[in-house]
């Protein structure tokens, strides 16, 4: 085994050893429903903050998340996350009054003391077909980790049959590992193993930033200095809002300040449009973001340097000519 493989191995296998002890270890002094259900009450409220980020994020969303976003191009996916916060909101100021009122330990116990048992029955069954199919793919996620890390360590491709039965196998650990410590533990090891779950979902998304902060050539300043844009003018002129009532991202913001702040501006956009409208053109169509700021233009099919005598091709992308150049701009390019 590679000695890294071998280090990854192990730091994992500590991490579910860790986690077990903690689970276990919490639910040493339970002695009632109260105990078990909300800790005594005297759980930290930041460790409850903590179980309820990581409760709710899992491994997919950690990872899918970005890459939705970078697809789309937008933040159709973030809604959701503001959706979650309201509805903590108007939960909290529903519901946890009622709770020490009917002196009740969960929302089932509520539901009965208020609505009665069929309303408590039909919430828990929706709960129980939602939870059901959202902990399906989680723990399948959860099983193709354990799938790759089995190809990783034996060298080789699983068939069919080995493929299913890793899945089989890891979604089993997987289960039986949690049953036993929330078993035995209750909310309590619920709470503090999250709090570890969170502390390094939220420590790795901060390590990766700075690795990838790193990796870039110039750091801060190369980042802030690029900028997208719908149109950019032969003077330079700077176009990345949109217009009113157009689809797509680019709405006013940030970027007239940093445009206007930046020693040298640097612009990252496609040459032309989707329907092959030039985006580099004589006079700005869209509203205005700052003036004459550009210095210089990177497309996907070239790099030009804007000037006070004009554009200047300074490189092309392989397979096209200055002809082709000129031909989807809008404004005159020296060459």
């Amino acid at each position: 085994m590679d000695s890294r493989l071998a280090i990854d191995t192990g730091v994992l296998l500590l991490y579910f050893f860790i986690i077990i002890f903690i689970g276990l270890r919490m639910g040493r002094k339970e002695d009632s429903l109260e105990d078990f259900a909300l800790g005594g009450r005297r759980i930290p409220w930041w460790a409850v903050l903590a179980s309820l980020v990581a409760a709710e994020t899992s491994a997919g969303t950690f990872f899918g998340t970005p890459g939705e976003g970078f697809t789309q191009r937008n933040y159709t996916y973030l809604q959701l996350a503001f959706g979650t916060i309201i509805g903590r909101v108007l939960v909290s100021y529903i519901f946890i009054k009622p709770y020490y009122d009917y002196k009740v330990y969960s929302i089932y116990e509520y539901l009965t003391a208020r609505f009665g048992v069929a309303s408590k029955n039909a919430a828990s069954t929706v709960f129980m077909i939602t939870r059901l199919l959202a902990s399906g793919a989680r723990l399948y996620v959860a099983a193709i980790a354990l799938a790759l890390a089995y190809e990783m360590i034996s060298g080789t491709r699983p068939n069919q049959t080995q493929t299913l039965w890793i899945y089989v196998g890891a979604t089993i650990v997987i289960v039986i590992l949690t049953a036993i410590y929330t078993t035995f533990g209750g909310i309590k090891a619920v709470i503090w193993t999250d709090l570890i779950q969170a502390s390094i979902m939220i420590g790795s998304a901060l390590i990766a930033l700075g690795l990838l902060y790193s990796a870039i050539p110039g750091g801060w300043h190369e980042i802030v200095q690029r900028h997208g844009a719908f149109q950019v003018s032969e003077r330079g002129d700077l176009a990345n809002w949109k217009v009113p009532g157009a689809k797509g991202v680019g709405a006013i913001g940030g970027a007239m300040d940093i445009a206007a702040g930046t020693k040298k501006v640097i612009v990252c956009m496609e040459h032309t449009t989707r329907d092959g409208q030039p985006k580099i053109v004589r006079e700005l169509t869209y509203p205005l973001t700052c003036l004459a700021c550009v210095d210089t233009i990177v497309t996907d099919i070239a790099v030009i340097d804007v000037t006070d005598r004009g554009l200047f091709l300074r490189d092309l992308a392989s397979g096209w000519n200055s002809e082709e150049v000129q031909e989807l701009t809008a404004a005159p390019i020296h060459f």
